[in-house]
């Protein structure tokens, strides 16, 4: 590590410790949707990660300039050391054949993923010894595994917890590649070609990208009795609400465009607020529609719905086009926090479902 970056370090610690002591919350709680975070990286992964790097296309000219939520950011020269700020942008990162330094975890992975931060596209994916790093909160400890970390870039185009007081003290470690719009709100196409114009991997970023439309595009072709299909998504039913799909854009939103569905009328009329929205279960009847999606966190939430008789009225639950899938099983994260990694996946496990709810 240069003076230099170490004199930012120094400095950046300091201010992050205030901040911490001061009450500042850099890193939200997760709120879509780990263990324990280690401050030091074996030399085999760390070998493997630097090796990695090296061994991809040196395309794309260095320094090159990012814009994003925060304003221009600029990458001097090719980062080795990635560190990936969600599972979404880690996804995007090892697309490219990049591995990041470490496993970004939060208790919402956890969760999900049996504590492993790792869902069922990137396992295999990293080197024995690859440090997790829990992001859910501002811990110290947190904060210096970053530091420790020794990251060259940051990549945080799905990362929650980006706000501007944290892009403030991330950037002076290292710059930090973000949204434009919203943490998750970019196309995953979008978030793709930023990524790899940050690595220097923009022919690798289309090849990528091309792959995973052709796998949409061909499941789509595979199934047209889909397209004109009306839907919704019904997701983390409780004891007295349920919160619905409400946007067509939002990124779940799109990869269902992509087979050719349409977001129920009902759904895109109601105040709408990052894609989602709650439905109080007096109003469940307005949500019937061809097929419907339902996503509890786990398979025991899926009884604060069928225990509903306006939920058991609705034709689509009384011919059976109900396709319910637990997010433990991970297809909701990978279709509602898409990469192209994520989408291939998906798309093998959730077509063979809708094809069989839009048939009844």
């Amino acid at each position: 590590m240069t003076s230099e970056r170490r004199s930012n370090n120094r400095q950046w610690r300091g201010r992050v410790i205030g901040a911490i002591a001061a009450g500042t919350v850099l890193f939200p709680l997760l709120a879509a949707c780990g263990s324990d975070s280690d401050a030091s990286q074996t030399n085999d992964a760390r070998n493997a990660t630097k090796t990695a790097a090296a061994s991809e296309s040196t395309s794309g000219g260095f320094p090159v300039t990012l814009t994003g939520a925060f304003g221009d950011v600029t990458i001097e020269s090719k980062p080795e050391r990635v560190l990936a700020l969600s599972p979404t942008d880690a996804d995007i990162v090892l697309s490219l054949g990049v591995t990041p330094i470490a496993i970004p975890t939060s208790a919402q992975t956890d969760a999900t993923t049996n504590k492993t931060g790792l869902f069922p596209w990137a396992e295999g994916k990293y080197p024995a010894g690859t440090p997790k790093l829990d992001l859910s909160t501002a811990q110290s400890s947190t904060l210096e595994a970053i530091l420790a970390l020794e990251p060259d870039v940051m990549v945080g185009t799905a990362f929650y917890g980006l706000v501007d007081q944290t892009n403030a003290a991330l950037k002076d470690v290292a710059p930090v590649v973000s949204y434009t719009t919203a943490p998750n709100g970019d196309s995953w196409q979008d978030s793709t070609r930023k990524v790899a114009k940050a690595l220097g991997l923009e022919s690798k970023g289309e090849e990528v990208i091309a792959s995973a439309e052709s796998t949409l595009t061909d499941a789509a072709a595979a199934n047209p009795q889909l397209k004109g299909e009306k839907f919704n998504v019904l997701i983390s039913p409780s004891a007295s609400e349920v919160y619905i799909l409400c946007s067509a854009d939002d990124n779940l939103g799109r990869v269902m465009k992509e087979f050719g569905m349409v977001l129920s009328e009902y759904a895109q009329s109601v105040p709408c607020t990052n894609g989602r929205t709650k439905v109080s279960y007096e109003n469940l009847d307005k949500l019937d529609a061809d097929v419907l999606i339902a996503f509890p966190d786990t398979a025991e939430q899926m009884s604060y719905l069928t225990d509903q008789q306006l939920w058991n009225n609705l034709s689509a639950v009384k011919r059976g086009a109900v396709v319910e899938i637990p997010k433990t099983e991970s297809v909701p994260a990978a279709l509602a926090f898409p990469s192209a990694p994520s989408l291939e996946w998906a798309v093998g496990q959730m077509t063979p479902l809708i094809v069989e709810a839009a048939a009844k």
